[in-house]
């Protein structure tokens, strides 16, 4: 939530919208509450039948929020469904593209990645953050806004550290 709100931030987003996608960013996967805990822990690849499981958290955490006459939870409901949308289509669980995918979910899927990438799951290890911003940076203009690459970059510089990605060794 606080990385999604410094980027809303440093793209010029009113302070309002800022605190708002902060809090709103941290339900976003709410969904997973629906998902059995022996798929979300599972140290190996997921069979089809787990992955539409596991993709079904969107809709669901969005359900659960909807309703709402919160705006944060309004909010929160968007990022829900929308933030596994990909720039290019790719994503689910409606293949938006581009700008039909609400800002606000467009930019906790930066945050999200981030998140994901560079801290343990069961069935990963962490990745080092160069690694992780060397990945995200391939992935602009694909997986995610390519206009918000740079302020992305430019919030964990300030957040993590040095943003500099070595030369591959390969």
């Amino acid at each position: 939530g606080r990385l999604a709100g410094m980027l809303a931030a440093e793209i010029g987003m009113e302070e309002e919208y800022c605190a708002r996608i902060e809090h709103a960013a941290r339900l976003h996967d709410i969904g997973q509450i629906s998902v059995n805990e022996l798929i979300l822990l599972k140290p190996g690849p997921l069979d089809p039948g787990e992955l539409t499981a596991i993709r079904a958290h969107v809709e669901v955490g969005s359900f659960l929020l909807q309703y709402s006459d919160d705006p944060t939870l309004q909010m929160a409901a968007v990022i829900a469904r929308h933030h596994h949308e990909w720039w290019n289509g790719a994503g689910y669980p409606h293949n938006l593209t581009g700008e039909r995918i609400p800002l606000e979910a467009r930019i906790c899927a930066l945050a999200d990645v981030y998140d994901a990438l560079t801290n343990a799951r069961p069935y990963k290890r962490a990745w080092p953050h160069r690694i992780t911003i060397e990945q995200m940076m391939c992935e602009s203009g694909t997986h995610f806004d390519q206009r918000l690459i740079k302020p992305f970059l430019k919030v964990l510089e300030r957040h993590v550290g040095s943003t500099a990605v070595p030369p591959s060794t390969q």
